[in-house]
């Protein structure tokens, strides 16, 4: 794999460290789907995110979908 292929070791923790941040919301579904969406936003400089939780791939539901502007 390529250096820039493979994640850094600041990416790595960066990963681990909002994994706990989110472990640590756990109980609130809201709060926790939202600070995730908006780290990896920023872990991967994006500049919105949408997150959607679906039994069925082939059939979204999008007014139930996550969506954060990191910004």
């Amino acid at each position: 794999m390529a250096k820039s292929e493979s994640m850094s070791f600041a990416d790595v923790r960066g990963v681990f460290h909002l994994l706990h941040e989110v472990r640590d919301l756990g109980l609130y579904p809201q709060l926790w789907k939202q600070h995730m969406l908006s780290g990896l936003c920023k872990l991967i400089n994006g500049q919105v995110g949408i997150s959607v939780q679906t039994p069925d791939a082939g059939n979204v539901d999008i007014l139930g979908s996550t969506i954060v502007d990191p910004g």
